[in-house]
């Protein structure tokens, strides 16, 4: 058998219910699919430079900042490999494959676990955030940030994990019209971090013993993000517990300006919808609106009004 590894994409897959596919697949028992007539896979992949290129002009980034693209135009072998080599950012015994162009690096503890990251920002020549590219579908109540960051949440933990770093920056095209970049932390999916690394060595276990698992087993640390249970708290339960009062003053409130409330939000809704793609400030007469460089907008309103 060739040497095992799982990335980025197996680890998204496993984390979505895809696990099965993914064994059969590094055991030999089928082939990945191609992806080679994909349309919006190749567009990612045909977009990536332009990606690289808008996030260091538009990006702001600050002084002794900048961004080392994943990328190597020779072919040859690993010590050969120009991208990762000539910065030092990674130790030689860790760099693999060249998949697409980009070199592979293990991650320090479990040197079966590799990413192929886009690049990584560098801070005094030193690795501070990995760098993601992506492009979808125009932005829309069906394909909002929300849902692009999770889609590609596992593949950027890991990736985070591999260079020990502890954010991830996710630069996307929507459609052909708006640019955000999304920050993911680390630190802020701790659990959901350590459930994926258990799944991982449970798949990397499952095929190196080629015994397909039957279920996830659970590491004891991580029992209440598998299975931390829910309940609803009715008016009688909520009066025995001692945050109900505010809870009862709060809601009464809420009911009471509703009305008032919810065209308020449509209004802003409104307004941020109105600011044009190049702004970065918008100077109304009772309002500002700031637009900052992820283009999440901000609205004050101004002293007097």
């Amino acid at each position: 058998m060739n040497e095992i590894m799982l990335g980025g994409s197996d680890a998204n897959r496993i984390m979505n219910n895809d696990a099965m596919t993914v064994f059969e697949e590094k055991i030999g028992h089928a082939e990945r699919e191609d992806l080679s007539r994909v349309l919006p896979v190749q567009i990612g992949i045909v977009t990536e430079e332009l990606n690289c290129r808008w996030y260091k002009e538009n990006a702001n980034l600050a002084a002794g900042v900048k961004l080392v693209r994943n990328i190597n135009d020779y072919e040859g072998a690993v010590r050969h490999l120009p991208m990762y080599e000539d910065t030092e950012i990674f130790p030689q015994d860790r760099l693999v494959d060249i998949r697409q162009g980009q070199v592979g690096v293990r991650h320090p503890e479990y040197p079966w676990i590799v990413g192929h990251f886009d690049g990584v920002i560098l801070h005094d020549n030193k690795p501070v955030s990995i760098f993601e590219a992506k492009h979808t579908g125009a932005l829309s109540k069906w394909n909002p940030p929300e849902a692009v960051v999770k889609r590609n949440l596992w593949q950027c933990l890991l990736y985070m994990m591999i260079a020990e770093v502890r954010t991830c920056e996710v630069s996307v095209f929507y459609g052909n019209r708006e640019w955000q970049i999304h920050n993911i932390a680390l630190d802020h999916h701790i659990e959901d971090a350590a459930v994926m690394l258990n799944r991982l060595q449970q798949m990397y276990d499952a095929i190196q013993n080629k015994e397909p698992l039957a279920d996830w087993d659970t590491d004891p640390k991580v029992v209440p993000v598998l299975h931390a249970e829910k309940r609803t708290y009715n008016v009688q339960e909520m009066k025995d517990t001692n945050w109900y009062p505010e809870f009862a003053e709060l809601e009464r409130e809420y009911v009471d300006t509703y009305n008032s409330a919810a065209s308020h939000w449509a209004a802003e809704k409104k307004l941020k919808g109105l600011v044009p793609g190049d702004a970065k400030l918008i100077d109304g007469k009772l309002i500002t609106i700031s637009i900052n460089r992820a283009n999440r907008k901000s609205i004050e309103v101004k002293d007097g009004n």
